[in-house]
């Protein structure tokens, strides 16, 4: 069994996007309800192209292995499907801030 580790590149960032589950009492979604009015969405970051910002490079090393935290516009995130698993990626250019417990 191979294991395989995805590794962003050209300033992009692997991301886990915190969705809401968006659900009604019947189960049914109807057109109105499917329109999001926060276009933006926390997620958080698994990987950081080697290219990237100081910042966010920075950031990423002293968060982890805690876990960074990002704001992204959810427009602009990318789902790649290989060998059945789904990854997430945004481009630096994307990254809202970041956020941190105080």
């Amino acid at each position: 069994m191979t294991i395989r580790q995805f590794k962003p590149l050209n300033r992009y960032l692997q991301i886990v996007p915190h969705f809401e589950d968006r659900k009604t009492p019947t189960g049914i979604l109807l057109p109105e309800d499917s329109i999001d009015e926060n276009p933006f969405v926390e997620a958080s970051v698994v990987s950081v192209a080697s290219d990237c910002g100081p910042e966010i490079k920075k950031s990423f090393h002293e968060s982890y292995p805690n876990t960074m935290k990002i704001v992204v516009d959810k427009s602009m995130i990318e789902s790649v499907d290989l060998s059945e698993i789904r990854y997430h990626l945004v481009l630096q250019n994307y990254v809202l801030g970041i956020l941190k417990d105080v």
